[in-house]
């Protein structure tokens, strides 16, 4: 565990904890792909800083989006139920 590795979990928790209070708003657990077998970031994935993501990472994360959203319930809004 690094200290980077630590702000990072810390955050996590954080955003984790507002997301449980808040029902309109999915945490997308981290996956494992974004580390190596020793837990360290995996940095194919991350430009230098560690922090943003290149091509790969985000095909990544796309797929981790793509599976939240196709989770998620259709929401009609009241103009749509009413041309039915």
């Amino acid at each position: 565990m690094t200290p980077r590795r630590e702000k990072i979990r810390q955050t996590n928790v954080l955003l984790e904890a507002l997301c449980l209070e808040n029902s309109d708003i999915t945490f997308i657990e981290e996956s494992s792909s974004w580390t190596n077998d020793s837990g360290q970031l995996n940095e194919k994935l991350f430009l230098y800083d560690f922090l943003h993501l290149i091509e790969p990472g985000n095909m990544i994360f796309a797929r981790q989006l793509a599976s939240v959203i196709s989770e998620t319930p259709k929401v009609i809004n009241k103009k749509e139920m009413k041309m039915k």
